[in-house]
């Protein structure tokens, strides 16, 4: 009776070990694979394929990523400026947050960095015409909690992703030893990107009130922490900016919403309206040719690289790319925007019509449609960009 009490325990024991040897084995592979790039401090950067319950699990690994500057947006922000731009600033922008989450994400953000001095801020204007409501983690303090060690090392999600890196890396020594193909770096672009914003009259005008409040907290909070700031309306492609324009009341609220942000901010601080129709936001979004979109709403990080010129004040920065809005000129941009989406719009009425018809009819295969656009077939315009941000 003895000895299979003692082989019992001995079999539980030994149980015990092969499933504390694999949790350890697990929580090593991944902290090996690093899924997340926690530890690899090489951006800080909130991405998309990040699951919002680690918005500050990524503060917290990047807190020692010094910078005086920050830049602050949803996902346009995120498509806009990937790593390259790990020189000029940090990047906390997170996927789909409103602008309250906006303030909220910063105050967290300067808890970690008080050695900041100014603030980029990409306000969106999906915002303005679509109730974004997805909630973002608690703030627990600035150590990791212990579910945050778990989400880091000993997750599905976690697991799943080290094994999509083992997995990538094979592909490519497969391509590169067996088949010498030459590996070329590619933009994921989806041009049928369908869009379904429509809210009623009173859902708009309780939007709006809702993101006036949001917005006016958010500079009073900046302001409070004597931080320098710009703010950056991005530059959409005139597809989406033509269709909020037949959508009823939305037009209104964008006006509405340029107007309120130059009743707010001082005329000592610029606002950059890049949201108008112009050689580059009026490109070919189904050849995107040039690679300057992701979508009709994300432009890429090669638009991106023209943006940052200007933020800068690069002597190699195209000012005929946006717009300065303040309180003298408002009404007169605002005139002067309407009429080239006006003329934009009786030009490609075919092209606006199919994408409406997109949106009504929206299905799996449109949606999930991509296009792979290699970057070294790209025009010299685009090529330029590239060389620019890798020379810096």
């Amino acid at each position: 009776m003895k000895n299979n009490k003692s082989n019992k325990i001995i079999k539980n024991l030994l149980f015990v070990f092969l499933v504390i040897l694999v949790i350890l084995g697990i929580c090593f592979f991944n902290y090996k694979m690093d899924p997340y790039r926690l530890f690899a401090n090489k951006f800080y950067m909130q991405l998309n394929e990040y699951p919002r319950e680690m918005i500050y699990t990524v503060m917290k690994s990047y807190k020692n990523k010094k910078n005086d500057t920050v830049i602050l947006g949803s996902s346009e922000t995120i498509a806009l400026f990937n790593d390259k731009f790990i020189n000029y600033f940090n990047n906390v922008s997170a996927e789909g947050i409103n602008f309250k989450q906006y303030k909220e994400l910063l105050d967290v953000y300067l808890k970690f960095h008080p050695e900041t001095k100014k603030v980029i801020i990409v306000v969106s204007l999906i915002n303005v015409v679509n109730n974004i409501e997805l909630a973002i983690p608690e703030f627990d303090g600035v150590n990791y909690s212990i579910k945050e060690y778990k989400n880091i090392f000993f997750s599905l999600d976690a697991t799943i992703k080290s094994f999509n890196i083992i997995k990538s890396y094979i592909n490519y020594l497969i391509n590169k030893y067996l088949y010498k193909k030459e590996i070329i770096y590619y933009l994921e672009f989806y041009p049928k990107q369908s869009f379904d914003y429509l809210l009623s009259k009173e859902d708009l005008n309780n939007l709006e009130n809702k993101n006036f409040k949001d917005i006016r907290n958010l500079i009073e909070y900046i302001k409070t922490r004597n931080l320098d700031y710009v703010i950056i309306i991005p530059p959409y492609n005139s597809i989406f900016l033509s269709m909020i324009n037949n959508q009823k009341y939305s037009q209104e609220k964008i006006d509405n919403f340029k107007r309120f942000l130059v009743k707010i901010v001082p005329d000592d601080k610029k606002i950059y309206d890049f949201a108008f129709v112009n050689k580059y936001t009026s490109s070919n979004i189904n050849e995107n040719y040039d690679a300057l979109y992701c979508n009709i709403t994300h432009p890429s990080f090669i638009y991106g690289i023209k943006i940052n010129k200007i933020i800068f004040d690069d002597k190699n920065a195209d000012h005929s790319l946006y717009l300065i809005l303040n309180k003298k000129n408002i009404e007169s941009v605002l005139k002067k925007e309407n009429k080239l989406l006006e003329n934009y719009m009786k030009n490609n009425s075919k092209l606006i019509k199919y994408y409406e018809e997109l949106a009504k009819n929206q299905n799996d295969e449109n949606f999930n449609f991509q296009k792979k656009i290699n970057l070294k077939l790209l025009p010299e315009d685009s090529k330029n960009e590239l060389e620019y941000i890798s020379s810096n």
